[in-house]
């Protein structure tokens, strides 16, 4: 899930436009990109996070991906002026004022037998799930979006993200 909280002051309630941007969005397509899990990001992202073992050599064909390393796959594919200011995709963003953004947690579910390796073709799956008005601690208003992501290879679904 991610939290938008308002940069200024609106007269909509966060409840209202998480109801309107919810109702509007699940009537749009599911947002689809497709990507090999190619070798040269796989180790370039072991080396930023110093795995010797994946950094050193070109992993090959059929490596699996360890545990997260979904997430350096699949970036943006948009224009850049179409991207939020923190260059993320805005496909499932709140309209304004909740335009900042705050990671609020995840869940994983691995689908056992299908494994992600270096060289598949996997389609990501992002769907909105839930858009909800809710107020801080400090009664600052804010919207909570939930989407959920599928990840498929040729025999199914191998991992399934949830944010």
């Amino acid at each position: 899930m991610s939290l938008f909280f308002r940069r200024a002051y609106s007269s909509a309630s966060a409840t209202s436009i998480a109801s309107q941007f919810l109702s509007k969005s699940q009537s749009l397509p599911p947002h689809t990109q497709t990507q090999i899990l190619d070798a040269n990001q796989l180790q370039r992202f072991s080396a930023t996070l110093s795995r010797s073992e994946l950094a050193r050599a070109l992993p090959e064909n059929g490596t699996p991906l360890p545990a997260c390393y979904h997430l350096a796959y699949f970036t943006p594919s948009q224009l850049e002026a179409e991207l939020g200011r923190d260059g993320t995709d805005r496909t499932f963003n709140p309209p304004r004022p909740f335009t900042r953004r705050m990671w609020a947690g995840g869940e994983l579910e691995w689908i056992v037998g299908n494994r992600l390796e270096v060289g598949q073709t996997v389609t990501e799956t992002t769907r909105l799930v839930s858009a909800v008005g809710k107020k801080t601690r400090a009664g600052e208003e804010m919207v909570g979006v939930g989407v959920k992501k599928r990840f498929e290879i040729e025999h199914g679904v191998a991992l399934v993200d949830k944010r």
